[in-house]
Order: structure tokens, then sequence, then C-alpha cells
């Protein structure tokens, strides 16, 4: 059975600069696009270019740097989005639940 040994070419600081460079408009339109705030666009994409860093020993792999990337702003958008919809349905149940008048019962209760 013939070895499969795979090698990795490690992508070094000058690469990375040069990818991201290239990128990070086209990053940032595509999170701007999902988020609709310019502020989690930048939180998005710079989270993206930390994890491109962080797979640099494996750059190989990627055959398109570029799509890698906008997959994973796309998927990092759309977490973002949910996230801060999720927040704001718990403070709007917040709010109802303190606007909520207690039975009489209960008023009597907490006051004792």
């Amino acid at each position: 059975m013939p070895s499969t040994n795979v090698v990795y070419i490690r992508m070094d600081i000058v690469e990375f600069k040069r990818i991201v460079i290239k990128l990070r408009p086209s990053l940032l339109l595509v999170a701007r696009d999902i988020t609709g705030n310019l502020q989690d666009a930048e939180d998005v994409v710079q989270d993206v270019c930390l994890k491109i860093w962080h797979f640099r020993e494996r750059f190989s792999e990627f055959q398109n740097v570029e799509a890698y990337g906008t997959t994973m702003v796309k998927n990092l958008s759309i977490d973002r989005v949910r996230s801060r919809k999720s927040s704001t349905d718990e403070m709007e149940l917040i709010n109802q639940e303190s606007n909520t008048s207690l039975p009489d019962s209960l008023k009597l209760f907490i006051e004792l």
C-alpha cells in the first residue's frame, strides 16, 4: 500500500498580509451585508483573519483562500445576527415581565 505523506506548506507573515490585504475589503462587504452594521462586520472579519492565521501551517490544504474566508465570514456573520436576535428577544421578554403587574395576592406576599 503506498504511503500518503501529506506535506503542509506553511504561510509566512508576508504571504498572510498579502492575502488579508487583498481579501479584507470584499470580506467586509459580505459581513456588513449580513450583519447590517459596520462594527459587527469589522469584528467578524477580524475573527476570520485570525482563523486564517491560526491555520497557516495547513495553508496548502486550502485550494482557494478567498472562498474559505468568504464562507467563514458568512457563517460567523449569521451566527452574530442570530446571537444578537436572541439577546434582543430575551430583553423584550424581561421588559414585558417587568411591566406586567402582579396579582394582589402576590403583592401582599412580597410586601411581607
